[in-house]
């Protein structure tokens, strides 16, 4: 018998996906957008190319639907958190750019603290 004790995840304010994925002709593309349980309701989301820069993820995100929420009542510390985690994700992807196919985090609770991954997917080659 086995208890797994986890931190309790404060409210969310909106909830993201951010994934990677390859393609033959472009390479390695960047997608972000509304996640969760809306992935599949809502036409939400922007791909960018990677490698890519901070301006064009905060450009990105300024572009969602769910931006209004992201943006309710923040000094800006939010949403530089956001784009702190979906820099690392693209960092990660690059870092493996040889053997990576798939890469989703979905979703990315947005809070009014650090942004929180609760469930991610990695795919590589088997050849890897």
């Amino acid at each position: 018998d086995r208890i797994l004790v986890e931190r309790m995840i404060e409210p969310s304010i909106a909830e993201l996906i951010v994934g990677v994925s390859f393609d033959e002709t472009f390479g390695l593309s960047l997608l972000i957008g509304t996640g969760g349980s809306l992935v599949e309701l809502i036409d939400d989301t922007v791909s960018l190319l990677l490698p890519t820069d901070r301006e064009s993820i905060h450009s990105a995100i300024g572009r969602l639907k769910a931006s209004a929420l992201i943006r309710d009542g923040d000094d800006g510390r939010r949403v530089e958190a956001i784009v702190d985690a979906i820099v690392a994700v693209a960092d990660l992807a690059l870092q493996h750019a040889d053997s990576l196919r798939e890469l989703d985090v979905n979703p990315l609770l947005v809070t009014t603290g650090d942004p929180v991954a609760v469930d991610a997917l990695i795919v590589q080659d088997a050849d890897a």
